[in-house]
């Protein structure tokens, strides 16, 4: 009968470890969480920092996705561009606020040649209206396509 009672309370204690354990973890967790969510900028910090350098489209496109293409087309008011991507061939009218550059230098829409590599930047999603045209655009890895940017040539 002791030996049971003993087997009995070495259980009870395992469990009551268990559930000890189970719980100081759960509380560390959610500890963690609220620890985390205290140290993330805030939605202004974030906008401010938007256009400056920085990983993803975030950084770099302002948010945006960016269209990345060949130039089938070019006039003072309007790009078409065949996508890199998909092959989709996508127009974007062109107004006086669009900024060009060529890399990374100020240009014109006259510097913009049929053939040329080009990232186009929008508004938002649905806009076809660009707001910035990168002509040859450098991405820091040599690559200046990015849908071939993990591929080799050799």
């Amino acid at each position: 009968m002791e030996k049971s009672k003993n087997s009995n309370n070495l259980v009870y204690k395992v469990f009551l470890g268990v559930i000890g354990l189970a719980l100081l973890c759960g509380l560390s967790f959610y500890g963690g969480i609220h620890y985390q969510k205290g140290k993330q900028p805030t939605a202004t910090a974030q906008t401010a920092t938007a256009g400056g350098a920085g990983g993803g489209f975030g950084g770099r496109f302002g948010g945006q996705r960016p269209n990345f293409g060949s130039v089938t087309a070019v006039s003072p008011t309007s790009i078409t561009i065949q996508s890199s991507i998909d092959g989709s061939s996508k127009t974007f009218s062109i107004d006086s606020s669009t900024l060009i550059t060529n890399s990374g230098q100020s240009a014109t829409i006259a510097d913009v040649q049929t053939g040329s590599n080009v990232v186009i930047r929008t508004s938002s999603s649905t806009s076809t209206t660009a707001s910035a045209i990168l002509i040859n655009p450098s991405f820091g890895s040599g690559a200046s396509n990015p849908a071939n940017s993990g591929t080799s040539t050799n």
